[in-house]
Parts: structure tokens; C-alpha cells; sequence
């Protein structure tokens, strides 16, 4: 059991290291986002603080637990957003002018011209998002760890069994909170 856990483990490091570090380099190539050369030392430190935040939850349970994990990235996602949005709320100036590299869609051009109003509405979305997957994390995580822990026979639709649907489950607030953790990246990238 515990070799199988130190490979799960293995993989969300190089999965780490694929979204942190291989991606930006790729995307870099084909021009599709040009990154100021300071980037490369902030994703780094990402890419180091993820991998060391992952050990500390494999130390504490002796397995990686890809639910809590996920519910864990939306609270930093939560608190990044207040704070950076609580900075730009006292400023005058932009805090994220790097955003303008993005797509309309993606840095609200689409909403407004004006860089600081395309920051708020960035960060005031993501606040939002994070309140909602953080809370839909928080339910699934607490389902999972019921499944997980009771040895019950419960079913869905009477003939599913609930501990079938955990691996997906597990995935999915996985995802949720990675790409919250990404707007934190993107916005720790982006900053002036």
C-alpha cells in the first residue's frame, strides 16, 4: 500500500512540474502569452511550494488525498483573491497589468478598456469562484470521506454502489481547486 501512495504521489509532482514548468515554456514557444523574464522564478516558486504543501499532507495521512487537497487550493485561491483585490481596491494604478496579455474573454477586455476596472472584475470573479468550488469541494470532500471511512453498502439510483463514484469525485475537486490555484498563478505572473 505504501508503494502505491508514493506513486501517486510521484505523479502529482510531475503533473506539477508539466503545469508549472513545461506548460508556460510551450505555451511561451508558440507565442501564445509572452511572460516578463522575472515569471520564471514565480512559477518555480509555485511549482516548489505545491510539491512541498503535497508532503506535508502525504506525511500527514501517509496517502495523497486528492479531495482535501482540492479544498485546500480553494481556500489559498479564496484568500489570494481578497487580498489581491483588497491591494487593487487601495490602489490607483494597476496592480495586475499583465492581464492585457491575456484574450479579451479571459482579462474582461470584452467588459471594459480600462485596465484597473478589467482587474477587479478578474479578481472579483475568481473571489466568487472560489466561494463556490470551495464550497462544493467542502460537501464532496465530506461525502468522500464518508464513503471512504463507512463500510456501508449504500447505493444510488438502488443498484450503484457510493464508493464507485469516489475516485471521480476525488478527481473532480482535484480540478476545482488546480485551476483556482492557476488564477493565483496567472495573477502572481501578471503582477506590476
Amino acid at each position: 500500500m505504501e508503494l502505491k501512495n508514493a506513486l501517486k504521489l510521484l505523479v502529482l509532482v510531475i503533473l506539477y512540474a508539466v503545469a508549472y514548468l513545461v506548460l508556460p515554456v510551450v505555451v511561451g514557444w508558440y507565442g501564445l502569452l509572452s511572460f516578463r523574464e522575472t515569471a520564471w522564478i514565480v512559477l518555480g516558486a509555485s511549482f516548489i511550494g505545491l510539491v512541498i504543501n503535497t508532503l506535508f499532507g502525504y506525511v500527514a495521512s501517509r496517502d495523497v488525498e486528492y479531495h482535501r487537497m482540492g479544498l485546500s487550493f480553494c481556500g489559498i485561491a479564496l484568500g489570494a483573491a481578497l487580498s489581491n483585490g483588497a491591494i487593487q481596491l487601495t490602489q490607483d494604478e494597476n496592480t495586475l497589468p499583465g492581464l492585457r496579455a491575456f484574450p479579451d474573454l479571459l482579462s474582461f477586455g470584452w467588459v471594459t478598456h480600462n485596465g484597473v476596472s478589467q482587474t477587479l472584475f478578474f479578481l472579483g470573479t475568481w473571489f466568487v469562484l472560489s466561494i463556490v468550488f470551495g464550497l462544493f469541494c467542502a460537501i464532496l470532500s465530506e461525502a468522500i470521506t464518508k464513503a471512504i471511512s463507512e463500510p456501508s453498502e449504500e447505493k444510488i439510483l438502488g443498484y450503484l454502489p457510493v464508493k464507485m463514484f469516489v475516485p471521480p469525485l476525488q478527481a473532480l475537486t482535484y480540478l476545482m481547486g488546480a485551476l483556482l490555484l492557476q488564477l493565483y498563478v496567472i495573477a502572481l505572473v501578471v503582477k506590476g
